[in-house]
């Protein structure tokens, strides 16, 4: 029975998202914001990649990657992950005739985001596929609706939070 199969992943961000923008922006700064926005919205965040590495040139290399996790019901979790790389070298810039250090240079990130199911829960049960899909299917249908709205509307937010800190249109 084909419609008796449930699946235990579901891609919130399909193709992953991508933002790459030259600009000047305080690189500290903004990795504490998005610390803060992945704590506010009630994720558990791994750094599972911190590299910085100087360049040749003067300037540095900076890769980031985070495993975001955040547990949604017994049922439902949803998981997120941030790739973030910036080529970047130290400017200073005059702000309301304050000069303050910032970083000048290209950054590209990249944005993954998946719903996960506990279907381990209708394994080893009699019928267990069937029960897994009425209950999918049938009985929170709706939730699981709603649910995967929500966190792509959240994934939208830190995707506009991270073009809005950049002054990316």
């Amino acid at each position: 029975m084909a419609w008796a199969k449930i699946e235990d992943s579901l891609e919130i961000i399909p193709n992953g998202y991508k933002i790459k923008a030259s600009t000047i922006f305080d690189f500290e700064e903004l990795y504490i914001e998005m610390q803060r926005w992945f704590v506010h919205f009630g994720y558990n965040w791994t750094e599972t990649r911190y590299l910085i590495s100087d360049l040749p040139n003067g300037s540095r290399l900076s890769e980031i990657s985070w495993v975001c996790n955040k547990k949604v019901d017994e049922y439902v979790s949803y998981n997120f992950n941030v790739d973030f790389k910036a080529t970047i070298s130290d400017v200073e810039v005059n702000i309301d005739n304050v000069k303050k250090k910032m970083n000048k240079g290209s950054v590209e990130f990249r944005f993954k985001g998946t719903m996960n199911k506990n279907t381990k829960v209708w394994e080893k049960k009699f019928f267990g596929q069937l029960l897994g899909a009425i209950y999918e299917k049938i009985l929170i249908r709706d939730r699981l609706s709603e649910t995967e709205d929500r966190l792509l509307g959240e994934s939208n937010k830190f995707f506009d939070e991270i073009k809005t800190y950049l002054n990316i249109k």
